[in-house]
């Protein structure tokens, strides 16, 4: 059980992008010297245990008795939760000897309340009291009385029970995170009811609470499989959906032209400000409070299939339901694994004899198999239905298949089996463990041959564990694990696989010892590969070498990241923490197709520098963080690392970090109007945004970068020293066009998505960082068109999108330029001088200079009307009742302004000068325009956005030398 309880976080720890984010992760706060709490932290003893001399026979059980001779890391722990284990924060716990107050803690985000050395001068019984229960709770058993024993590494817990929605008024300031008890709330709904909490929740047995906008694409496109699964489950759920930025008007025509049944509303006209609560930074959101008021699940992201929802509804619903808890994928989630006794079902299934598995799987006489006996909620493997092979019984969320085969091996064996899997990608995992490590975890749908090769110092009975792990979302149609032909290979000429290996390995129980494990793998400067720019072993062309640093290793229960985080890492005076912290950034990144890599990095000359600088760590060494306490070795940097050995037909692993580092940024190529195509590869949601591409231009001068086709991309331009300098989006309005040279008939061929000039220098490095919009998984080709040395042009003044100010809850548009007026502009249109106040605005540089003339892009659709011009619209208008027209806003009527300057616009002539931007359809942005822009943009009917006219603007720029 204790396994499979580790197996799950680690489970977590690998797949969970959004919940272990670096951001999240960093909510633990500064270390001091009692032991660091980290993801990884109890998972870590299943690999330290794993590294014992091989010379002498192992088990499981072997290992399990290790981890509890341990000595414990703390002298009392005290576990405040709800009745199935979620641990509830900021409840004060104290120790007490009568009246005497020993020791007092607050109870971290976990539930725990740990109590040092530092805390404890004597061991003995003290009494336990806790205070500052969270509204909402009570103690589950009141009479109760709970005290410590004189035993250091002694838990209690204690349990709290919510008694309701608190039908009280939240008070100012309010904000809910999981497991907290709401207060009571009423809103107006779109279809003029109310919707109190506690009185739905006296009819209903959940919640469902979602935040969203009609400009959110990703919003919309979850509503029907939300429709659907309410329509399914309405009897016992209530939705209320809570539109974060229109208006009720807005959320009334949303709902009905897309045939919406559950309840929808504003946040602004509701009467309450219910997101406000709940810090909603990014939509959509989906909360679900359960039938106690308790915030029980907190989704970030769309869930586009109603089986998305229903599952998740069925985790609170019936008449045995406990108040429960669930990690969900949202910023303000719990950590705590509190979850796992509730969703946890025994086997309803028999279990084949141990001759029935071994015929199955072959015959051979090498292995002999076990089923785990002392866990009641381990599910087994079954006999496929052709004999040939054994499935993973499992098929509950949340849940697990196991099995243990234990074999003999000497130097060279290799045990081998095939596979053949089909499960939700990258959610549920089938595992093959040696002696406790996983060196297999895999799945998709896929078939294949896996094998594990003994080395000299593994000779001697070992332990394999074949396992099927189940997460909590929905499973996929006709999902499958299954394995056949396990075998033992006396030479390992037929073995198949990426082997997971440690670059340490046995622990040196020596006399005398001058480093911590006897065996590491052949790391130094003639195994560094030019080509790639990293460490192999062995040879240059040997596996490459790879960081663990967002989990345990062998040098260290705590991850390198999670100790430079917290200034751990200090050599020669130095805190390396900004400098791993780049390299971690790359190592969370969840790598499609490369699962086995997720956690690790490769190592170049600057990441092993660093290691090295880790192992000399004073801090580290000081407050007992790592393994080794003997002087430094030249090999201990190695204790973080390890890398994958290939076998057979299965080729080296490449280098995960292609296009997802700077360091592997891929190369791409200049040409002369599209001659030269290039692709980019959005594989999943990067943070930071965007997949690495390096331009090194042969000529210095202007060049264009864009891409053309049906999707949202987005480009940032970095420079070498990867600062910023420019980001790109979706050009609205803007075409390719291609002239027929002997016609001269131009044909628009394809919408622009980004599309920029820029002037690059010869020689120098620049990098592309390439994306889509919520970073949709696609290819794309982009182009780079060498221009000249000069190159004058209008540039977006704006593009957007709306940010929101989480401080002022207001919407706001973040690349908004700076401007002023300049007087001495002339505005020279036509002929008849129809417009006759000479000056415009121009933009602001960043240095304080000024730069291009605002110019209104009159006729073409823009950013701001994405389906129509400013020209159209007032045309469409113009015989409509006043109050009906667009243009029309707070008594003044600017439709025929509108039509008055979209019309010099329409008329405006080019210059037959290339070097000059074509201006037919711009206007100069005057005082009149500007204020009859600001006017129309920041009123009622256009959500009053500050700076919304730059949406409609353009600048004259010129780049050069």
């Amino acid at each position: 059980m204790k396994l499979i309880k580790k197996l799950a976080i680690l489970c977590a720890a690998l797949l969970t992008t959004a919940s272990f984010s670096m951001a999240t992760a960093c909510s633990l706060g500064t270390i001091t010297a009692t032991p660091i709490e980290s993801a990884s932290e109890e998972s870590s003893s299943s690999e330290k245990d794993s590294s014992s001399d091989k010379d002498s026979s192992s088990s499981s059980d072997k290992e399990e008795d290790k981890e509890e001779d341990q000595t414990p890391k703390f002298v009392y722990r005290v576990k405040v939760q709800n009745a199935t284990g979620f641990g509830l924060k900021d409840v004060t716990v104290r120790l007490k000897k009568g009246d005497e107050v020993i020791a007092e803690k607050a109870t971290t985000s976990t539930g725990y309340a740990t109590f040092g050395k530092s805390d404890i001068l004597a061991l003995g019984t003290y009494d336990i009291e806790i205070d500052g229960i969270p509204r909402g709770y009570t103690l589950s058993d009141p009479d109760a009385k709970h005290q410590t024993i004189a035993v250091e590494g002694f838990e209690a817990y204690i349990s709290l029970e919510p008694t309701g929605v608190i039908k009280e008024t939240a008070p100012i300031g309010t904000t809910y995170a999981l497991g907290d008890v709401m207060y009571d709330f009423t809103v107006k709904t779109s279809d003029d009811t109310t919707f109190t909490l506690s009185k739905v929740l006296e009819e209903k047995e959940l919640v469902l609470i979602n935040f969203w906008a009609t400009w959110c694409g990703p919003c919309k496109s979850e509503f029907p499989a939300m429709n659907a699964a309410y329509e399914q489950c309405k009897d016992d759920v209530a939705v209320l959906a809570i539109s974060t930025t229109d208006k009720m008007s807005g959320v009334k025509d949303f709902k009905a032209s897309n045939g919406l049944k559950f309840d929808m509303t504003s946040n602004s006209d509701s009467g309450a400000d219910v997101a406000g609560m709940f810090n909603t930074a990014a939509i959509p959101v989906s909360i679900m409070v359960d039938r106690y008021g308790v915030v029980t699940y907190y989704h970030t992201g769309s869930m586009t299939a109603a089986t998305d929802f229903t599952s998740r509804f069925n985790r609170f619903l019936g008449d045995n339901y406990n108040p429960t808890v669930i990690i969900g994928s949202g910023e303000n989630e719990g950590t705590d694994d509190g979850e796992e006794g509730t969703n946890l079902v025994k086997p309803n299934v028999p279990f084949p004899t141990l001759d029935e598995v071994r015929t199955a799987l072959g015959g051979s006489d090498a292995f002999t198999y076990e089923w785990d006996t002392d866990d009641e909620y381990a599910w087994p493997w079954i006999v496929t239905e052709d004999g040939n092979g054994l499935q993973a019984a499992v098929s509950l969320d949340s849940n697990y298949s196991t099995m243990l085969a234990k074999v003999t091996a000497s130097a060279g064996n290799a045990f081998s089996f095939d596979y053949e899997i089909n499960t939700e990608e990258p959610n549920d995992i089938f595992y093959v463990l040696v002696d406790g490590v996983p060196v297999y975890q895999l799945w998709g749908k896929k078939s294949g041959t896996c094998s594990y090769v003994f080395r000299d110092f593994e000779e001697g009975e070992h332990t394999i564990h074949f396992i099927y792990l189940k997460d909590s979302n929905v499973s996929i149609e006709g999902e499958m694990v299954k394995i056949s032909n396990l075998r033992l290979e006396t030479t390992n000429e037929n073995a198949e696989g990426l082997v997971f290996r440690h670059a340490a390995d046995v622990v040196n129980e020596a006399a005398n010892p001058t480093s911590y494990y006897k065996y590491y793998a052949t790391v130094n400067e003639e195994t560094y590969n030019e080509e790639d720019g990293y460490y192999h072993v062995g040879t240059k062309d040997g596996p490459i070498l790879f960081a663990n640093l967002m989990f345990a290793s062998r040098w260290s229960e705590t991850s390198v990241w999670m100790l430079a985080y917290n200034d751990y890492i200090i050599a020669e005076g130095y805190n390396f923490h900004t400098d791993i912290e780049d390299f971690a950034w790359e190592a969370n990144q969840p790598i499609p197709g490369k699962s086995l890599t997720y956690g690790y990095t490769p190592v170049t000359r600057e990441l092993k520098a660093l290691l090295e600088y880790a192992a000399k760590s004073t801090p580290v060494k000081e407050y007992g963080y790592k393994y080794w306490t003997g002087d430094y070795h030249e090999n201990e940097w190695l204790e973080m690392c390890v890398y994958w050995q290939n076998y057979g037909k299965t080729p080296a692993l490449e280098d995960p970090m292609k296009t997802i580092s700077f360091h592997a940024a891929e190369q791409v190529f200049a040409g002369e109007n599209g001659s030269y195509k290039n692709t980019a590869n959005v594989l999943f949601t990067m943070t930071p945004r965007g997949f690495k591409y390096k331009f090194i231009p042969e000529t210095s001068g202007v060049y264009n970068v864009y891409s053309v086709g049906d999707i949202d991309t987005s480009c940032f331009l970095m420079a070498s020293d990867r600062s910023m300098l420019g980001s790109y989006t979706d050009v609205i309005g803007k075409t390719k066009e291609v002239t027929d040279p002997e016609t001269g008939k131009v044909t628009v061929t394809a919408d622009y998505n980004f599309y920029f000039h820029y002037y690059f220098e010869a020689g120098q490095t620049y990098y592309l960082l390439m994306t889509t919009y919520l970073d949709t998984a696609c290819q794309y080709d982009f182009y780079i068109d060498y221009v000249g040395d000069t190159y004058s042009y209008l540039e977006n003044m704006s593009v957007g999108p709306y940010s929101f100010n989480e401080v002022s809850g207001e919407l706001f548009l973040p690349d908004a330029k700076n401007y002023t007026f300049d007087e001495s502009v002339v505005i020279d249109v036509d002929e008849d001088g129809e417009i006759d106040v000479n000056g415009a605005y121009r933009v602001v540089n960043k240095d304080g200079t000024l730069g291009g003339v605002v110019y209104v892009d009159m006729l073409h659709a823009t950013a701001f009307f994405p389906n129509n011009s400013l020209f159209d619209t007032a045309l469409a208008d113009r015989n409509k009742d006043l109050e009906k027209r667009n243009f029309y806003i707070n008594g003044t009527d600017y439709t025929q302004l509108i039509i008055k300057y979209g019309t010099l616009a329409r008329n405006r002539l080019d210059s037959n000068d290339p070097s000059v931007p074509k201006l037919s359809g711009f206007i100069e942005l005057d005082q009149t325009l500007f204020e009859a822009l600001c006017a129309i943009t920041q009123s009622a009917r256009f959500d009053g956005i500050s700076d919304s006219w730059q949406l409609l603007c353009y600048y004259y720029r010129t780049l050069s030398a």
